[in-house]
């Protein structure tokens, strides 16, 4: 039987960094917005103004690709490019690098929400970054701000950010205590982090034996998108999802 039968979480104690949702992900994010702009030409026309003709299912992958940059590099090329390189020069700090904006960790044991606690939480987490974002295109932050988002910079993050904040394991992660059991992490007890399933190993089970995965959060970031929509055109899958907003989506 090819059919996975089921799953088995295992702990892994090896450094990881997190990465969100794959290139295919955020190019159906991006791909459902242009659709949905198409409604407002006006806002469409705004938005190719600021990313110079580039379209969001391009630009939704740019704020994961600008990880491998170098801090301090001379920005170079186009204006977008110019920017984003800014942009990785201006966020290259400890707590407050770019890699940093694109998740938070609230605790899922005990059913905590954002502001019922600290653990897991940042001053520069995705909860700030995407508000931050809009009061940029809305005016109210200077694009000349500490982190050097300029609108045209916004829009690229907001595409991203956006496809981010939806998946679960870039806004959850589980705690461990000393006894590996998980538990409801406090500020004087922080425990161990799963970091959004990053130190999570998935296995499935494949004709009957158990085969590794990899890490958990990359496989909801990659393999289950490819599962959902295997070979269908973005353009496709853009076309039927961008049809009609889901029921209580607010």
């Amino acid at each position: 039987m090819n059919r996975i039968l089921g799953v088995v979480l295992t702990v892994c104690l090896l450094s990881v960094n997190g990465f969100a949702y794959g290139p295919r992900g955020h190019q159906l994010v991006g791909a459902i917005a242009d659709r949905r702009l198409k409604e407002n030409q006006a806002v469409a026309n705004k938005v190719r103004d600021l990313l110079d003709g580039m379209t969001l299912e391009r630009a939704a992958t740019l704020p994961d690709e600008i990880k491998s940059r170098h801090c301090g590099d001379a920005p170079t090329g186009t204006r977008i490019n110019r920017e984003l390189q800014s942009f990785v020069n201006a966020n290259c700090g400890d707590h407050t690098s770019h890699n940093n904006f694109h998740f938070t960790d609230v605790p899922v044991f005990g059913d905590e929400k954002y502001g019922d606690g600290e653990v897991g939480r940042e001053d520069f987490d995705i909860v700030h970054m995407i508000p931050f974002c809009i009061r940029v295109l809305k005016g109210e932050e200077p694009e000349t701000n500490e982190h050097a988002i300029t609108k045209s910079i916004a829009v690229i993050l907001l595409t991203h950010y956006l496809g981010d904040i939806h998946q679960p394991l870039h806004v959850g992660a589980e705690y461990f205590n000393s006894s590996r059991q998980p538990f409801e992490p406090t500020a004087t007890d922080k425990g161990f982090a799963d970091q959004g399933g990053n130190k999570l190993t998935l296995f499935v089970f494949v004709k009957r034996r158990l085969v590794s995965t990899g890490k958990f959060h990359s496989y909801w970031d990659g393999q289950a998108v490819d599962n959902a929509f295997k070979n269908s055109p973005n353009s496709a899958v853009a076309k039927r999802l961008a049809a009609q907003e889901p029921d209580n989506w607010q």
